[in-house]
């Protein structure tokens, strides 16, 4: 065997060997997730199959659909000079209660407008990214395509372009004020194979710890402010988009309120059967 080819065989093995760093993953399988997550050889894939009950589970695209449904109803939408649903439309989606708001509901914070929602205005804007609805002078509209895969209650179509949206076509760093810098959005996917390799009762300190490891450049990226470390800065900010946003709105977590050793209250977190109703996963 020449140099060349011994060269190319180190590198073949070594991008197909498991690796501590990502939890039993390849190179070659973090690479696909990061580049093609649902490509060929992907170790996660959308069924073809997903029944009426599990897309329920996904709360924040519950609340896609029915404005969508309001939509088509009224047949357009007069938003307001600030260019937001108007606040009947929010009050509607409101009290469906797929995401109950404790601002809200405590009387804390009054709905009075579309952002004093964050799960409708986030489902507002994932609706229009998905090119589901349409602006028009002053108007929203169904857009063709939405209307097509309403028309062919094409539940499976719309759910997967609204995820791919969330988690591709949406900057998550529009989710908070921690940083530019896309922690929990890149891998994403990883940190889903990772609740659901481990999901029975851990911390998020668990998931912070093996997401930092398999990307600490992220973690490089975060800057400190006093008191809070770069470290701790970057597990709230990972915390914020995947435990408290991404994980919840899809249905994909449930938790229990423990009191640690010091009486202070912390979160264990369990995966649902979500996971593995609407994805293909592979074991690593």
């Amino acid at each position: 065997m020449d140099l060349n080819s011994k060269i190319e065989t180190e590198i073949i093995l070594h991008n197909n060997t498991p690796l501590e760093e990502f939890s039993g993953l390849t190179p070659n399988q973090m690479q696909t997730l990061l580049y093609d997550t649902f490509g060929e050889g992907s170790p996660i894939q959308f069924r073809k199959n997903i029944s009426d009950e599990t897309l329920d589970k996904a709360l924040l695209f519950r609340i896609s659909e029915e404005l969508l449904k309001i939509v088509q109803r009224e047949k357009h939408i007069k938003l307001t000079k600030g260019g937001a649903l108007p606040r009947k439309v929010v009050i509607e989606l409101y009290e469906k209660k797929f995401i109950p708001e404790e601002m809200i509901d405590s009387g804390i914070r009054n709905l009075l407008r579309e952002d004093d929602s964050e799960s409708i205005s986030l489902a507002r804007v994932i609706s229009e990214l998905a090119g589901f609805i349409v602006m028009e002078s002053g108007k929203i509209i169904l857009s063709p395509k939405a209307l097509e895969m309403i028309d062919n209650n094409d539940r499976i179509g719309l759910f997967k372009k609204f995820f791919e949206t969330f988690t591709e076509g949406f900057h998550w760093g529009n989710l908070d004020n921690f940083t530019e810098a896309p922690i929990g959005q890149v891998g994403w996917a990883y940190s889903l194979l990772l609740l659901n390799k481990f999901g029975e009762k851990k911390s998020t300190d668990f998931y912070v710890e093996k997401y930092a490891r398999a990307f600490p450049m992220l973690l490089s990226s975060m800057p400190g402010s006093f008191p809070f470390t770069p470290e701790l800065s970057f597990s709230f900010c990972y915390n914020h988009r995947v435990f408290d946003t991404f994980f919840p709105c899809f249905g994909f977590v449930t938790f229990d309120e423990i009191k640690n050793k010091k009486g202070k209250s912390e979160f264990e977190f369990r995966k649902t059967d979500v996971i593995q109703k609407l994805f293909k996963v592979e074991k690593f």
